[in-house]
């Protein structure tokens, strides 16, 4: 009723309310997202006067009293209630009746089928079947506003933790980074981590990469037990000696890091090593990120080996079937969309610097798109996905529009949802 109502998809032919008045809509008024009626400033003629006022929606007009409006000033204001169906009168607090358009004989009967079975589909996506009737226009708008909603969304929670961080910017990035080393499955561990052990006690011991590898294993708790391991023995001395330096301890358990049904190149304890071969070779990340001009620079930053122990080794102590390196290209992918393009993005907003924004954007250009089973549904119904930026606009489309059957927001939806595109 809102979408007919808003965008006009009435016959207007002979216009009256229920009590006879004639009715020429002048202008439908702007939605209202606060609380009061749902239009505001519409403009209207009912017979010979012209009102500006407020607009109440209701699939029934007794749905007046069914929300207590009866008893609420704002709705005062309101100079026409538009329903489906007229079923009571309904009177202002001063006694004085609401005029009611009554709309169920003047809403196409296709428009109101075509809006029930695309709300009431098992399709995950609802429009999928009819994608292909959508200019391409229309659908790559939508996925920009989409993309725009996921970069606003993600920036957001870069903002949450700078805030945290008191405005440091290198911690900022040190916590972001570590929350996505931990990728899906370990990303709170890791998160919990970086909030354990601040990024100035790792700055302090930059090119020392058994001591940076000593904190991390140390705080995240893979050096509880004894080892026979010459190595793990010689980080838990330097854990020993850290920790009581700077005041730490085993801020996780082991049982808090999932391993199962994961192959052992996404081990928790293999994303620490590169993780700490990151720290280890760049003592500052967020200048070093802000500066990057060129996206190979910005894949040149993530590859880097751990050392040579955990070449052979997949967790302390525990040697490796095959040889552990560098973050594979996806891995790196991976951490450039959801923790350095947030960044900048935030980064960006936060300066009122619209460059960083700008390479953000043609960042995500510049990357693959990603596979994953929301771009396949995508993929499946015909939408050509060519970019990350296209594939992070397809999966905020997804989440936050179709599986919320969230249609009559989408330009794609509402472009189907047009009288005569039923």
């Amino acid at each position: 009723m809102h979408h007919v109502w808003q965008l006009q998809y009435f016959d207007k032919a002979g216009l009256t309310t229920a009590a006879g008045e004639a009715v020429q809509i002048i202008s439908p008024g702007f939605p209202n997202e606060h609380a009061g009626p749902d239009f505001s400033q519409a403009r209207m003629r009912l017979d010979a006067m012209e009102w500006v006022g407020a607009v109440e929606i209701h699939i029934r007009s007794s749905d007046w009293y069914r929300h207590a409006h009866q008893h609420d000033h704002a709705y005062d204001s309101v100079v026409l209630h538009v329903v489906w169906q007229h079923d009571k009168e309904v009177f202002r607090q001063n006694g004085s009746p609401v005029p009611v358009l009554e709309l169920r004989s003047r809403v196409s009967e296709a428009l109101v089928k075509s809006y029930t079975r695309m709300m009431n589909t098992s399709v995950p996506i609802p429009c999928a079947r009819q994608l292909d009737r959508v200019s391409h226009i229309t659908k790559f708008s939508m996925l920009q506003r989409a993309l725009m909603d996921r970069l606003e969304t993600k920036a957001a929670a870069v903002k949450h933790i700078h805030d945290h961080c008191q405005g440091d910017w290198e911690e900022t990035t040190y916590r972001l980074l570590a929350q996505s080393f931990g990728f899906k499955t370990n990303g709170i561990p890791f998160a919990q981590l970086a909030n354990a052990l601040p990024f100035k006690i790792i700055a302090r011991h930059h090119n020392r990469p058994e001591q940076i590898d000593a904190l991390l294993f140390g705080v995240a708790g893979f050096l509880d037990a004894p080892s026979a391991d010459d190595y793990t023995r010689l980080l838990q001395r330097e854990f020993a000696l850290l920790s009581a330096k700077f005041n730490l301890a085993s801020a996780l358990k082991m049982s808090q890091w999932k391993f199962l049904r994961m192959r052992p190149a996404n081990f928790p304890t293999v994303r620490l090593a590169q993780f700490s071969a990151l720290l280890a070779s760049h003592a500052k990340l967020f200048s070093q990120l802000t500066a990057i001009e060129s996206y190979r620079q910005l894949q040149s930053l993530f590859q880097n080996s751990p050392g040579s122990y955990w070449a052979t080794h997949w967790r302390p102590g525990k040697k490796a079937a095959r040889p552990v390196g560098a973050p594979g290209k996806k891995s790196i992918e991976s951490l450039i969309i959801n923790a350095v393009l947030p960044l900048l993005v935030a980064y960006g907003k936060a300066r009122g610097e619209q460059l960083y924004i700008d390479r953000a954007m043609q960042w995500l250009q510049a990357l693959p798109p990603e596979k994953n089973s929301i771009t396949a549904r995508w993929q499946k119904a015909g939408l050509i996905i060519g970019s990350s930026l296209e594939s992070q606009g397809a999966i905020e489309l997804y989440n936050s529009y179709c599986s919320q059957r969230q249609c009559l927001r989408c330009h794609i939806g509402t472009s189907l949802l047009k009288p005569g595109a039923a």
